[in-house]
């Protein structure tokens, strides 16, 4: 379950006889550009797979030129998952309380602190009693963009300071931390907007389909 292709775990686990499937197989035509510089490295490696489960047609096609023997088109399994029922309900709960929001996830760099200021500074103008939540992507960055949201002026509370529901000092938080694993369905449960930071610059986006498949459960 990777979209990066390993030049030496394929040929290693190869040689020693283990079956290699390549599932939620994805090649986008600037990785496959990239790896043709290197072919006498990613092309031993993509030949080592028995099977490469391709998402589209297009990445099927990419796989087979890189040197993939057998690929099959399975489509995104990401199309599949259903969020947790019960944070998902704990999150909406949390929003028809009062406390919804817009939760922002996968911010990187100085964009969280972009971000932070510009809620410091238009807040007031947003009917209610307006919640930001940030969701970092990397848990080593949980203390930092803590560090970021307070720098830019606002009162925050941290998930993981309490239970299994926020305390009614949270609740007058200006922001919330998602610093917990396992809980985007309760963070898309709570936001009314969600904002994916990948496309805060030229990478394409982040994925939308989780976001998607939270917010079809209303």
């Amino acid at each position: 379950m990777e979209t990066e292709i390993w030049p030496n775990l394929l040929p290693e686990a190869k040689g020693q006889g283990v079956p290699l499937v390549l599932a939620n197989a994805r090649l986008s035509a600037k990785s496959q550009r990239q790896g043709a510089r290197y072919a006498s490295l990613i092309g031993p490696a993509v030949r080592a797979l028995d099977v490469a489960l391709a998402q589209t047609e297009a990445d099927a096609r990419r796989l087979r030129e890189s040197g993939a023997a057998q690929v099959h088109v399975c489509g995104n399994l990401k199309y599949d998952m259903t969020p947790d029922a019960a944070l998902l309900a704990r999150g909406q709960a949390g929003a028809r309380a009062g406390a919804a929001g817009a939760a922002v996830r996968r911010l990187a760099g100085g964009r969280g602190s972009a971000v932070a200021r510009a809620w410091f500074q238009r807040r007031a103008s947003i009917p209610g009693r307006p919640l930001l939540v940030i969701v970092p992507r990397h848990p080593q960055r949980f203390d930092e963009v803590a560090a970021l949201m307070r720098a830019s002026g606002l009162t925050i509370s941290r998930r993981s300071e309490w239970g299994d529901a926020p305390r009614p000092a949270d609740l007058d938080a200006d922001a919330w931390l998602g610093d917990s694993m396992r809980e985007m369905a309760q963070y898309y449960g709570l936001a009314q907007v969600a904002l994916l930071g990948g496309s805060f610059a030229p990478l394409g986006g982040q994925n939308l389909i989780e976001a998607a498949r939270a917010a079809a459960r209303w």
